[in-house]
């Protein structure tokens, strides 16, 4: 992971130094005010948004059981260029990873029935492209569909809770495509400058988000170059 940082984070000043040094935006206007835009996700993953206030309410109430909890944590970091009013088009890097508690249950010689616990931890990796549809009737408030296509990896490995299952155990990586729609709105702060998206994605190859989910909460952080030009 800090490898990692060590790329991206000269790749994102970079990105903005271009953007900084590019002619004013010649469509924009009060509605489309920028023309490049930079989108950054580092948090927690939750399975469903009413989970983020049940994991505050323990964290503050002292009842938090880290035994109980499945952590998640994905990483996103994308570039936008506007080439119409109402698209933008770009790259994007995403890594998450997830752990899962599974219970396999079983009918021994006797045909008793018996239940063996393991964990699986699983990490996606993935690098593709999205395009972006906005709406522009609005100032503040602007509802957005997000289209991605890429490829990712994942690895998943299990871990038995008896030791002696050893057919529980495996280390397993596949390759895939992904594609994902994900629609939602943008709040714009300090003079378009900054945006926050709030939506849900869906992916019909639910291996590539969090929990293995097809519908999955979705939040970003944005800061977007340009947006003190007008149209001229």
């Amino acid at each position: 992971m800090n490898r990692l940082l060590a790329i991206l984070i000269p790749l994102v000043l970079a990105m903005s130094a271009m953007a900084q040094s590019q002619q004013p935006c010649r469509f924009c206007d009060t509605l489309t005010p920028y023309k490049h835009s930079i989108m950054i996700q580092v948090n927690r993953g939750f399975e469903d948004p009413r989970d983020i206030a049940t994991y505050i309410r323990e964290k503050t109430s002292g009842l938090y059981n880290e035994e109980n909890d499945v952590p998640a944590f994905i990483f996103n970091i994308r570039y936008a260029y506007r080439v119409l009013p109402y698209m933008s088009v770009g790259p994007e890097f995403i890594y998450a990873t997830d752990k899962h508690t599974m219970r396999l249950q079983e009918y021994d010689e006797n045909q008793n029935m018996t239940e063996e616990i393991f964990k699986l931890d699983v990490s996606r990796t993935s690098a593709g492209a999205f395009s972006r549809l906005h709406g522009n009737w609005l100032q503040v408030f602007k509802p957005y569909a997000d289209i991605g296509l890429g490829y990712y990896c994942m690895h998943s490995i299990s871990t038995p809770k008896n030791p002696q299952r050893t057919d529980l155990l495996y280390d397993n990586k596949y390759h895939r495509f992904y594609f994902y729609i994900a629609p939602g709105f943008s709040f714009m702060i300090w003079k378009n400058h900054f945006s926050i998206d709030i939506g849900v994605k869906y992916s019909p190859t639910n291996w590539h988000n969090i929990f293995s989910k097809k519908v999955v909460f979705t939040w970003k952080i944005g800061y977007n170059f340009n947006s003190q030009n007008k149209k001229k």
